[in-house]
């Protein structure tokens, strides 16, 4: 039987990037894995789709969702979970910040049956690949939110709002049920739901940042968002065990 990874791309307005990202993954050796490539398109107002389209048409594979209207990441995600059909699961963001040659070490770390989630780190990444901030707002708000995650969860992270995140399928079924935010604060439930079921593992990770002028979306009321979400999931979500 494959080993089949599953690569969930939550995509809204990005068809300057979407398909030389999409060519990235595809081009990509991950050895005897076989990749699904699940992409959701949020609602994009461009021409994302079409872009998206043009490459199926050369006969490659994909799975292609679109929800009515843009609903945020965690909605597009949860639309990509539900639609999967691998044994671990992965989030590629749409744009160029994260490059697939780093799937080979985070499905590394899958060799191991006692890993269970895997998330790849930035942070680690920079002694290695030299990484860089392109806004130093941005690097120091994603470190503020991994310590205040770290406290409220008992965990030792260095990149919790990392865009590649990767988890086996068993997690599928609680993700869908406990974790209902829509935006990019879906990912702190995503964490706080697996440090309560098993051990985070990091590993570095290569990271090419874009700024806000180059379609960047993120802004500080998502970083808001996600605070409160933290807090919520840690004093008032006790029904996840």
């Amino acid at each position: 039987m494959k080993n089949v990874l599953s690569i969930i791309i939550p995509v809204f307005n990005e068809e300057v990037y979407i398909q030389r990202c999409l060519q990235n993954i595809i081009e990509k050796n991950i050895g005897s894995w076989e990749k699904e490539i699940i992409i959701v398109n949020d609602g994009s107002t461009d021409n994302t789709l079409r872009s998206i389209n043009q490459l199926k048409s050369e006969k490659i594979n994909l799975k292609i969702f679109s929800l009515d209207s843009n609903q945020g990441k965690g909605a597009a995600i949860k639309k990509g979970i539900a639609e999967s059909t691998g044994g671990i699961l992965l989030i590629q963001d749409a744009d160029l910040e994260y490059d697939p040659a780093d799937y080979t070490v985070i499905l590394e770390k899958y060799k191991d049956p006692k890993v269970e989630v895997v998330y790849g780190s930035r942070i680690l990444g920079a002694k290695i690949y030299h990484n860089y901030s392109a806004n130093v707002i941005f690097l120091w708000g994603g470190l503020l939110l991994t310590r205040i995650v770290n406290w409220l969860f008992a965990l030792k992270l260095t990149d919790q709002p990392t865009g590649y995140k990767s988890w086996r399928k068993r997690f599928n079924k609680e993700l869908i049920i406990n974790c209902k935010s829509n935006g990019f604060e879906y990912e702190i439930e995503m964490t706080a739901l697996f440090s309560k079921k098993s051990k985070i593992h990091e590993v570095p990770i290569r990271y090419y940042p874009r700024t806000v002028s180059h379609g960047k979306k993120i802004r500080l009321t998502d970083f808001i968002k996600s605070l409160i979400t933290a807090i919520r999931c840690r004093f008032f979500q006790s029904h996840i065990s």
